[in-house]
């Protein structure tokens, strides 16, 4: 029964521990070694490289809720700019910098139209 037994596991011996039947050399195990780790590593970069589809379904999904989150707490009737906020072109004495927004602000009246604002004006104006 024993020797059953034994001739029945040395094939598998033989697939598990190869260099135990004298087929190959340490070094062609070796190579195989590589080849076979070379192949786990271009499937872990695979993998990586799928990975990024959920994140960017996700990130696209917190997007879309943000915006419908911002719209629907838009006031269509409180429209700007608000009554006696009327445009006014800037004038030769007037000045504007390389900011459209502040310029805007100041064309609108938001900010005084010479242009010549303080740090709080800014803040009041933008709120």
């Amino acid at each position: 029964m024993k020797t059953t037994l034994l001739l029945l596991g040395l094939p598998a011996l033989g697939m598990a521990f190869p260099g135990f039947l004298g087929g190959e050399s340490r070094e062609d195990m070796l190579r195989a070694l590589e080849a076979h780790n070379k192949r786990e590593a271009e499937a872990k970069v695979e993998k990586r490289q799928l990975g990024i589809l959920p994140t960017l379904t996700t990130l696209l999904l917190d997007v879309a809720g943000l915006v419908t989150s911002v719209a629907e707490n838009v006031n269509p009737s409180d429209a700007r700019p608000e009554p006696g906020y009327t445009f006014q072109a800037p004038g030769p004495n007037d000045s504007r910098g390389p900011c459209p927004g502040l310029n805007l602000l100041a064309n609108y009246g938001y900010l005084p139209r010479n242009g010549y604002v303080s740090f709080d004006q800014v803040v009041a104006a933008t709120a």
